[in-house]
């Protein structure tokens, strides 16, 4: 159909190629990961003729996905008329790591494989560095600044105080990672911006609430829902930390005491001990179970982290919370398609 035509808009290093890949294009996949995970795009393109230039490695792509304008008919005036449509979503900025120009099939064909531009760089360098008494926020404010990103963190986590954490020959990348894991939180690095927030906590790099995405079984070309019990039918989770005023091992516990995992890590910290616990628990309930879908027809403004609600599938899967884990788009000359994994979240 006419309003599903797709449309995307192109650069590497600020100059449009899109004119150059028309009729090139074999395919674009763009994978939207959340968390710490790099985003990816893979680029294949038709080099039969030879003309295309190969890139340099370490040159940024930038990727805009979306539809063409929809033409309307007036059949009573005769008249065709051009739609309004949203622009272009712009999907991210991608350097180039690795490029392959080989034959496949007859063909001379160019592949550009480009990740993340911001898990780059000084980031990955280790260093030292104690924080006692911390704000969390506060101790974000410092990494991002070092790193020339701009904070977006959560009201609640910037908050939270911490007694005491060392970064120990440990670059910044991994101790955000560790920080992550500690409050159950998400903690990725877009477009120059440091988002540090909850799990579920659904909101843009510019801390604005994102939309909820609804998706019709009718809308799907496959599905796959899945409950999982991979760490048997906890009730909370206990964890131990060390009193060393009264040399003695204490525990804490998330959730309730019927049946709790129990985490092997003793902690130096009542606060830590709790945190874990509490991260931990949040961890089990939200892996209850998982939903993969593949759209007919792609959505560019899908988001990992955006609230789904679905619709006309079995009643145990629509009552649930879902948020998207993870995005493809993924763009042919058949069209605009998506894939998203959904993780579940208790109300």
């Amino acid at each position: 159909m006419s309003h599903h035509i797709p449309d995307y808009r192109i650069t590497i290093n600020d100059k449009n190629v899109t004119d150059l890949f028309q009729g090139r294009l074999i395919s674009l996949t763009l994978r939207d990961e959340r968390g710490n995970k790099a985003d990816q795009l893979d680029i294949t393109l038709d080099d039969s003729d030879g003309a295309l230039p190969l890139p340099n490695k370490k040159a940024i792509i930038k990727v805009w996905l979306g539809f063409k304008p929809a033409n309307i008919i007036n059949t009573a005036l005769n008249i065709t008329t051009t739609a309004t449509t949203h622009p272009l979503t712009f999907k991210g900025a991608f350097v180039v790591d690795e490029i392959t120009y080989s034959n496949q099939s007859s063909i001379d064909t160019l592949q550009i494989t480009a990740r993340s531009a911001d898990f780059k760089g000084p980031l990955k360098v280790k260093r030292e560095q104690s924080w006692h008494q911390t704000k969390l926020g506060d101790l974000l404010q410092t990494i991002a600044t070092r790193n020339e990103l701009t904070p977006r963190i959560s009201d609640i986590l910037a908050s939270v105080i911490i007694d005491h954490i060392d970064q120990t020959d440990e670059s910044d990348i991994s101790f955000l990672n560790r920080l992550a894991k500690r409050y159950d939180a998400i903690c990725t690095i877009k477009d120059s911006n440091l988002l540090f927030a909850e799990i579920g906590n659904a909101t843009t790099v510019s801390g604005q609430p994102l939309p909820l995405l609804i998706i019709d079984k009718s809308e799907t070309s496959s599905y796959s829902y899945q409950t999982q019990d991979r760490d048997g039918d906890y009730s909370g989770v206990q964890s131990y930390w060390n009193d060393k005023k009264y040399a003695k091992r204490n525990t804490v516990l998330a959730g309730s005491d019927e049946n709790p995992k129990v985490l092997r890590s003793t902690y130096p910290s009542e606060q830590q001990a709790t945190e874990a616990a509490k991260a931990e628990w949040k961890k089990l309930s939200r892996n209850k179970a998982s939903f993969s879908v593949d759209l007919t027809v792609g959505n560019p403004e899908a988001l990992p982290e955006m609230p789904v609600m679905l619709t006309g599938f079995k009643e145990q899967i629509v009552v649930q919370r879902w948020g998207i884990e993870s995005v493809e788009h993924v763009l042919t000359d058949k069209g605009l398609t998506g894939g998203l994994i959904l993780l579940f979240f208790d109300p």
